[in-house]
């Protein structure tokens, strides 16, 4: 187990002062980047959902197995998320000078 008073004192004098504040609340807390932790926020949000044209849905498939095999981005955990946590809405943008995505 890590003792993060300790673990703060004991950095008192790193250079980056920011990053060990930064490590000590995430392991104090969590770690969940721009998570907002008003009790007011909502537990669910909804979106309407638009649906992708078949060019846009393959693009994104694609380029999600890409990511995926460079660990950039991880693959599916289930319809279940964990209490605060919100999947970001996925879209292709079309690129028309560019012709694609």
């Amino acid at each position: 187990m890590i003792n993060i008073e300790t673990l703060n004192e004991l950095l008192t004098s790193h250079p980056n002062c920011a990053l060990v504040n930064s490590v000590c609340l995430s392991l104090r807390y969590g770690i969940w980047p721009f998570t907002n932790m008003d009790p007011s926020a909502p537990e669910t949000f909804y979106a309407p959902h638009q649906t992708l044209n078949a060019d846009a849905a393959q693009f994104i498939l694609e380029k999600q197995d890409v990511d995926i095999r460079f660990d950039c981005y991880s693959a599916a955990f289930g319809p279940d998320l964990l209490q605060g946590i919100f999947s970001l809405l996925i879209d292709g943008i079309p690129k028309p000078h560019l012709d694609k995505l």
